[in-house]
């Protein structure tokens, strides 16, 4: 594989034998791997987050429905 520099491009290469234009920009591929992990983990929180609220919404039904119970039996008994 041999690489040529492009002319006013200092992190773009050229590879003569696929001509595919690669970027040396090894300071900007880690920058974006951080934003990415960045952005997994705030979908993360955010997923973590709705089942958290999905969990309390269930537990307030069923709290609910349980002193809709005790009261039916206080106002029979």
């Amino acid at each position: 594989m041999s690489l040529l520099n492009i002319e006013g491009e200092p992190n773009l290469v050229k590879d003569t034998y696929s001509k595919g234009i690669l970027s040396t920009d090894r300071k900007g591929l880690e920058e974006y791997k951080k934003r990415r992990e960045l952005r997994r983990q705030e979908k993360d929180a955010i997923i973590q987050c709705q089942n958290d609220i999905n969990k309390l919404s269930n537990e307030l039904i069923d709290i609910k429905q349980s002193l809709k119970i005790i009261l039916e039996k206080v106002t029979k008994g």
